[in-house]
């Protein structure tokens, strides 16, 4: 179903502007949607669209698309977004129906619906007709707003390169990294399972079945972009963390690079080589200003700074998220055992570099753990990938 919806996808569609003061280079402009496409619903008046762009940087020709939580704007989300222009992607922070939780929907729904969070995240990201609880239109949807947005900005920005993003009213979702907060996660997260992307970045976007307790369906098939482009980032207090967000990831596949890393506290630039952060700072707002820990690794209301009062506390995290390169195999060796972290493919073994094997056979996930005291350390070895199994 996701395949199918992702050519979908492939087809793209046919107020005011505010530019914002952020700095001497970094240029920030908020849109109104229907600015974009008269046939786009303004549902508030705080509906808007955050566009970010620093002229001055190098540009790495890729999109940051940013997707905001449950009830949430672009505009909650700020530094992140000029985090991601400071180091050359062009930025868009979408505005899009998010009113009602596909969570909190879904699970309402309980067993009758065990395919309500793919539905739910196939209308709101198409605008096809999926999900009898969502009623969002073509032009309304992410990728029809997206749409829309990129073809304004080509037009009324230009010189800024946006065109190149939207190719023949196709969106190069190649050149895009998804990413968002909470539900937004969730929508970077089956985009990522749709259509391969350049990089999937979630923060707390989690689809569980409470009834069941375990992932969504969709959550164990196979994602179009690959698992090496795929990141995700949540509060260890969030939910149960064992039971819930360790179990998320694991099904994603994300802990064959690793386990979780606390983002506060691990040495950047490298983070272990981590696609799996946790944070267990507290939200800078109490709870009856609505400081969650759900919002503490992203919304600019509940994030921690550094003794300067400006550089987010998490901000180096952020920028590993978005430029970290995963290196095909990595080996870490501790008093008790080796351990060997691969990309996807198969890891083989040779003790002559002549004649390999699949080792261990059949198959072995990452990482492959080599204790001291086995036979395996004992014997001289050689390991190599082949990304083709």
């Amino acid at each position: 179903m996701a395949r199918d919806a992702g050519r979908m996808l492939r087809a793209g569609l046919a107020g005011g502007m505010l530019v914002l003061p952020v700095s001497a280079e970094l240029l920030e402009y908020s849109i109104v949607p229907s600015l974009t496409n008269p046939f786009i619903s303004d549902y508030s008046a705080s509906d808007a669209h955050l566009v970010c762009i620093d002229p001055e940087v190098p540009a790495r020709g890729r999109l940051v698309l940013f997707l905001p939580g449950t009830g949430s704007r672009p505009a909650d989300y700020r530094l992140f977004s000029q985090c991601a222009a400071e180091l050359g992607y062009h930025v868009i922070g979408l505005d899009y129906p998010n009113a009602y939780s596909v969570g909190g929907v879904c699970n309402s729904a309980g067993q009758n619906e065990p395919d309500c969070h793919e539905l739910s995240r196939l209308e709101i990201i198409t605008g096809f007709d999926f999900s009898p609880h969502f009623e969002v239109g073509v032009f309304d949807s992410i990728s029809g707003r997206l749409s829309s947005l990129l073809e304004y900005l080509a037009v009324n920005n230009p010189g800024q390169n946006w065109e190149q993003f939207l190719v023949n009213s196709e969106i190069q979702w190649e050149k895009i990294v998804a990413t968002g907060h909470s539900q937004g996660g969730g929508h970077s997260l089956y985009l990522a399972n749709m259509v391969g992307l350049e990089r999937c970045i979630s923060f707390s976007g989690i689809d569980w079945r409470v009834s069941s307790g375990e992932p969504a369906s969709w959550v164990n098939t196979s994602f179009a972009s690959s698992v090496s482009r795929i990141y995700f980032f949540a509060h260890y207090q969030e939910w149960d963390f064992e039971g819930v967000t360790d179990s998320f990831a694991g099904t994603l596949g994300i802990k064959r690079y690793g386990d979780h890393v606390f983002a506060e506290n691990s040495p950047a630039p490298r983070f272990d080589e981590t696609h799996f952060f946790v944070t267990d700072l507290e939200p800078t707002r109490g709870p009856s200003e609505g400081g969650l820990y759900h919002n503490v690794a992203i919304m600019d209301a509940d994030l921690e700074f550094k003794e300067d009062g400006v550089t987010p506390r998490l901000k180096s995290a952020w920028r590993y998220l978005l430029t970290h390169e995963t290196r095909p195999v990595r080996i870490s060796i501790s008093a008790s055992e080796a351990r060997i972290y691969f990309s996807p493919g198969q890891l083989e073994f040779s003790t002559d570099l002549m004649n390999w094997v699949e080792f261990p056979y059949p198959f072995t996930p990452s990482p492959l753990v080599i204790p001291r005291d086995s036979e395996a350390w004992a014997e001289r070895g050689f390991y190599r990938l082949d990304p083709t199994p």
